[in-house]
């Protein structure tokens, strides 16, 4: 599920900030998280930086992300996103 989606400015250029969340599941195993990623569009090429937080039910998911977000989105604003 999309939380959050929107086109910023990273040094100048075009990029969309994207926060989302859900569960994958392989054979024996399912995760639920949360994650947030940015796509740099420059020069005809795409760039994709994803941060995420993923545990085994959605609560804990959740909390995983809660208490990485702050570490996360300090990576992620090494890049720093401007508003259009």
């Amino acid at each position: 599920m999309i939380r959050e989606n929107r086109l910023v400015r990273v040094s100048n250029k075009p990029a969309w900030f994207i926060r989302l969340s859900g569960s994958y599941e392989s054979l024996n195993a399912k995760g639920y998280g949360t994650e947030a990623m940015v796509e740099l569009m420059h020069q005809r090429q795409i760039y994709v930086i994803v941060c995420g937080a993923f545990d085994t039910t959605p609560q804990r998911g959740e909390a995983a992300w809660n208490a990485w977000q702050p570490i996360l989105m300090l990576i992620l604003g090494t890049f720093t996103l401007e508003d259009f």
